[in-house]
């Protein structure tokens, strides 16, 4: 028989990178104790630019010492993305394999696995189908944080508010620099943007608003505004003033 092996190596040469997405695993689809061969699963994560490659974890139960288990990534438009294949002869029963993706070859959103085991004994084979598993790939995080220099300001002081921005990439979170953001108020018909609202971060992911204290008591957040080709949008938590007695 044939070892495919050199089929899963040349589908991550391109991809130098390896990411395992953040998430909760999906259950593969349909009732797994009434599947005896196996089951796939994948976590819900990031689909990067450029190529790299994603996690995927195995368990299964062949009826025989020697089996393959190959395995299809499918992307969201239903179009093949990538290939794997796990071996008896280098791999165990239960464990993780990684499926290479290049962005500009597919797109955000929900993502569908394959697979089929094969079990020979002889020249006897026998192949079966496990239930598909599916997970998301979107876009990066975005995260936004709000502080205030006097929570406690006397009335007509200026209030000095900053406002801090990041985004999520493979090596962890960074200055999100040039985000749009905005400065809100909690108002009796909800939140509403403070004075002209929208602004630009720095190159450190920071801006400052200043905002002069009529006095009593009021809360505050920040959003960062989703930028669909790079980031999710988020909001900070809220922060409350009060006038100083």
């Amino acid at each position: 028989m044939p070892r495919p092996r050199a089929l899963l190596t040349a589908a991550l040469a391109s991809a130098a990178v390896l990411v395992v997405p953040s998430g909760v695993a999906h259950a593969a689809d349909g009732d797994p104790s009434n599947v005896l061969a196996g089951t796939v699963t994948a976590a819900d994560g990031v689909l990067w630019n450029g190529c790299h490659t994603y996690a995927y974890s195995y368990a299964l139960q062949p009826t025989t010492a020697t089996w393959y288990l190959e395995t299809r990534l499918l992307g969201p438009d239903g179009a093949g993305v990538a290939s794997g294949l796990v071996i008896s002869d280098s791999d165990p029963t239960t464990g993780s394999a990684t499926f290479g993706v290049c962005s500009r070859a597919t797109s955000r959103g929900a993502f569908r696995i394959e697979a089929r085991l094969t079990s020979t004994s002889g020249s006897n084979q026998t192949t079966e189908e496990l239930p598909p598993a599916s997970f998301t790939l979107g876009l990066p995080a975005s995260a936004s944080a709000l502080r205030v220099a006097d929570a406690s300001p006397q009335r007509g002081e200026r209030v000095v508010f900053t406002l801090t921005s990041t985004r999520q990439t493979p090596e962890g979170m960074v200055p999100n620099d040039l985000a749009t953001v905005v400065l809100q108020r909690r108002t009796a018909a909800g939140w509403r943007r403070v004075g002209g609202g929208l602004t630009e971060t720095n190159t450190h992911g920071r801006v400052r608003v200043r905002v002069t204290w009529h006095g009593g008591r009021e809360r505050y957040r920040m959003l960062t505004r989703a930028d669909p080709d790079a980031y999710a949008g988020s909001r900070s938590a809220a922060t409350t003033l009060r006038t100083a007695r």
